[in-house]
């Protein structure tokens, strides 16, 4: 496919991401300050589960059908009619007319967000062979485009927005000959770091990257109380989330999308520990974990090629359960200072393994997830449970045993060696063990 045409259509497909997420946050945003109780809820829940979460469905749709540019038109369409049902609202005289009215608006709004996100993700990904850049590129409008919709909400931005999507549509049109064809082509989504794919890792990789979307989602909301009277952080935040998602792929291109996932994720969770103590690391968090969006989009293309719409559709589910999770914690202490112990703990043993010269992306996922497994049931434990709030060294040691033999047996299951499986789970938690006790001395030291 031709190199330029690519580019241009991403930069197209780019800027209608942009305006249409704006018209979505515009459209509904407009509706907030004259909607209460029930009908707020059927409006943000509503559009948020179907703009979200019906996109793997709407994926596997796709997968099977290969479709052409009428579901482009399709989501406009749906989008426009939202948009046209949010000027209506005012007509409304009855509290069960406007709860239709409301449930109208979310069904289209949503459902014209979702295929849309389907549609062009699947489109850059089968028509770049899978590439990073591209992908972050397309990702990345959103967030600014949710900002515009956010700030400046009104008929008459509805109406610029309605406008240029018009434009911008006809001109992607005319840059490509053949629509159906061009999105119909697929490729052998081949990964730039040339990562091995199996049959038995196959599934394996798409859940991790879920996990990954999952945990980024959840961390990204859990803002800490250095931010919250930062004039403009929301703006900040913005700005910074699509410099972060346009220039991962880049990167990724320069140094290998393994190497720099892991590193962004490393970066990211040494930002989460240092935002309590200044706000400028709760920036550099969004910077990092929003650099990781298109190396998860092209990592989980890779794990189910010819499948681009489903492992689209399947990490953009998890946002909203990630997002829930941190709205339902929010300005929880305890919840704060759990993640900030639980994160320490996986960067440190990532460090261990790292030391180690273990690469293999198993062995740190499973890593990842049996520090969740038993870190954080530990600490709730030593938190709520009166016996073991100040434990004796005898019980740390028994507590530390257990957690040893668990670990060991999972690392077995990835590694398929007990006596490496047995050596990392001793380092990994001695390790972390001993820089607790550290950070507990110098603590007191400074207190």
């Amino acid at each position: 496919m031709n190199i330029s045409r690519n580019a241009s259509n991403t930069a197209l497909l780019t800027v209608l991401h942009l305006l249409v997420d704006g018209m979505c946050a515009c459209s509904v945003l407009m509706l907030q300050p004259t909607v209460m109780g029930v009908g707020l809820a059927l409006l943000f829940v509503g559009y948020n589960v179907l703009a979200f979460m019906t996109q793997p469905f709407v994926g596997m749709w796709m997968d099977r059908r290969c479709p052409s540019a009428m579901c482009l038109w399709a989501a406009v369409l749906l989008l426009f009619s939202g948009a046209l049902f949010t000027t209506l609202h005012p007509l409304c005289t009855t509290t069960l007319t406007e709860l239709i009215l409301l449930a109208a608006v979310a069904v289209t709004l949503g459902s014209g967000n979702s295929i849309f996100h389907v549609w062009g993700g699947k489109y850059v990904t089968d028509s770049t062979s899978n590439d990073p850049r591209h992908l972050g590129i397309f990702v990345s409008s959103g967030a600014l485009g949710l900002a515009i919709g956010g700030m400046f909400h009104s008929i008459t931005l509805m109406v610029i927005l309605a406008v240029s999507m018009l434009i911008v549509i006809a001109a992607l049109c005319k840059t490509t000959a053949n629509c159906q064809r061009e999105v119909a082509i697929t490729s052998s989504n081949q990964s730039h770091d040339s990562t091995p794919q199996t049959a038995a890792t196959i599934p394996d990789l798409l859940l991790f990257m879920l996990i990954i979307v999952f945990a980024r989602s959840f961390v990204g909301n859990m803002k800490p109380n250095t931010t919250h009277d930062i004039v403009y952080f929301a703006t900040m935040t913005s700005v910074l989330a699509f410099v972060g998602k346009a220039s991962g792929g880049f990167i990724a291109r320069r140094f290998g999308v393994w190497a720099t996932l892991t590193t962004a994720l490393m970066v990211s969770g040494v930002c989460l520990l240092m935002s309590s103590w200044h706000w400028a690391f709760a920036i550099l968090l969004v910077f990092g974990i929003n650099l990781t969006m298109p190396l998860t989009l092209h990592l989980a293309n890779s794990s189910m090629p010819q499948r681009a719409g489903f492992a689209f559709g399947a990490l953009a589910f998890m946002l909203i359960p990630g997002h829930a999770l941190a709205l339902s914690l929010a300005g929880s202490v305890v919840a704060f200072r759990l993640l900030c112990t639980l994160v320490a703990t996986i960067v440190i043993e990532a460090l261990v393994l790292f030391a180690l010269r273990e690469k293999r992306w198993q062995v740190l996922a499973m890593s990842v997830v049996m520090n969740v497994l038993t870190n954080l049931p530990l600490n709730l434990a030593i938190r709520f449970v009166p016996a073991l709030q100040h434990p004796s060294l005898l019980v740390q040691i028994v507590l530390e045993m257990v957690v040893v033999i668990i670990e060991a047996t999972l690392f077995y299951a990835v590694t398929r060696n007990r006596r490496t499986a047995l050596l990392y789970a001793v380092l990994c938690n001695a390790t972390s063990y001993l820089c607790g006790l550290i950070f507990g001395f110098v603590y007191l030291l400074i207190i």
